[in-house]
């Protein structure tokens, strides 16, 4: 297996290990046996950490029988946001 950015190694087990950073990244897997060889790959989004988890409205107040929407927004360390 490899990896299209230096900075994420693919380890024993297929597993990607991040050094730092964000963005997408290739990981592509090649096998070879008898029959030929064969090759897949992914592409893979890197966030940042999750710094928090924002939900709004903040007190919401409902009455029995009703409904209130909430919205959660994420907020990364690097200041990214996602709702």
């Amino acid at each position: 297996m490899s990896s299209s950015d230096p900075n994420v190694t693919v380890v024993p087990g297929g597993l990607a290990k991040v050094g730092s950073g964000s963005g997408k990244v290739t990981i592509t897997a090649t096998a070879t046996a008898a029959g030929g060889r064969v090759s897949g790959s992914i592409t893979v989004t890197i966030r940042t950490p999750l710094q928090d988890i924002i939900v709004s409205p903040k007190n919401p107040l409902v009455q029995s029988g009703e409904t209130q929407g909430l919205t959660a927004t994420a907020v990364y360390t690097d200041g990214d946001t996602e709702t």
